[in-house]
């Protein structure tokens, strides 16, 4: 043993981070360019770039793609990202895009929505939908499980 500390072992994402550089350009150019350029990105990729977007921006991307995958995104972005993201929507598609997202996601979404922008949502739920995210949202954020 020398006493010297070992160097710090490099970390390498398990998941390469693609260059989503076109997707600027795409937002320059408008709605035609962006629906093109994000056939081109995983969904997943897409939600982990909206953190670095303005509001107005992440509604283009989703807007330029179809609901399932608009789900994926917004389930790949950061909770808070994503309530930010569907508090500009119209209640009936934020519903829509919600119902393909897992329940724990579709829950943490909503917790970080404004009450005033969770209350519309929730008002486009069916009574069954709507009774079970109350439930679960009336848990604590650290507790798991129902």
């Amino acid at each position: 043993m020398s006493g010297a500390s070992p160097e710090p072992e490099e970390v390498h994402n398990a998941v390469p981070i693609p260059d989503l550089g076109f997707l600027d350009e795409a937002l320059r150019a408008g709605p035609a360019a962006i629906k093109h350029a994000v056939k081109r990105v995983r969904p997943a990729d897409l939600g982990r770039d909206l953190s670095r977007r303005t509001v107005a921006e992440a509604r283009a991307l989703l807007d330029a793609i179809d609901d399932r995958r608009g789900a994926a995104m917004l389930r790949a972005a950061h909770p808070a990202v994503a309530a930010q993201l569907l508090a500009e929507l119209d209640c009936r598609r934020a519903v829509h895009l919600l119902s393909f997202v897992p329940t724990d996601h579709e829950v943490a979404i909503l917790a970080h929505l404004p009450p005033a922008a969770r209350a519309n949502i929730e008002q486009a739920y069916g009574p069954a939908e709507k009774a079970d995210v109350d439930r679960l949202l009336a848990y604590p954020e650290a507790r798991s499980g129902a």
